[in-house]
């Protein structure tokens, strides 16, 4: 499976007054990440098992030639620095490298999908508990508490300036 994973973390975002979408493509998302994952993890291995080969094989045609590779005497130390020289080992190393960054990235999607699955099973509660709902009420009850609230305030202020006399 190819799994382009791009820098689009819009996935990941949860709109508090419509928790229903993300919840419905959840599962997928987290599927889809763990199948990218365990792909990225093969790919890892694979690289890990061909730096494996190269060093051995390289290895094995410096104990055969030491000349070839500018060795006198090919003691381990002389051999693993010949090695660790080689252009192929080289590649073989970046190839690696990559493949153990790809395959973290994923991981840390997936971590970031249990974030989120757990962000919205706590938004759920809060939310069948009223917490994200406003106030309707009819004009006339809007106007009493916008009027009790300008009353607060103008008696706050005039305290404040008897206070201060």
């Amino acid at each position: 499976m190819n799994c382009p994973h791009k820098k689009d973390e819009d996935f990941l975002s949860i709109d508090k007054y419509a928790l229903d979408l993300p919840w419905l493509k959840q599962a997928e998302l987290y599927r889809w990440y763990a199948e990218c994952t365990a792909d990225a993890n093969q790919r890892m291995n694979e690289a890990k098992d061909a730096l494996e080969v190269v060093k051995a094989s390289l290895s094995l045609s410096i104990r055969a030639n030491p000349h070839n590779f500018g060795i006198e005497k090919p003691t381990e130390k002389a051999v693993e620095a010949a090695v660790i020289l080689d252009d192929s080992y080289a590649a073989a190393l970046k190839e690696t490298h990559t493949t153990r960054h790809e395959y973290d990235c994923l991981k840390g999607v997936l971590t970031a999908l249990d974030h989120k699955k757990k962000a919205l099973e706590k938004l759920v509660d809060l939310q069948g508990r009223d917490y994200f709902s406003e106030p309707h009420g009819d004009q006339e009850t809007k106007e009493k508490i916008e009027e009790q609230h300008r009353d607060r305030v103008t008696r706050r202020g005039v305290r404040g300036r008897k206070r201060n006399r």
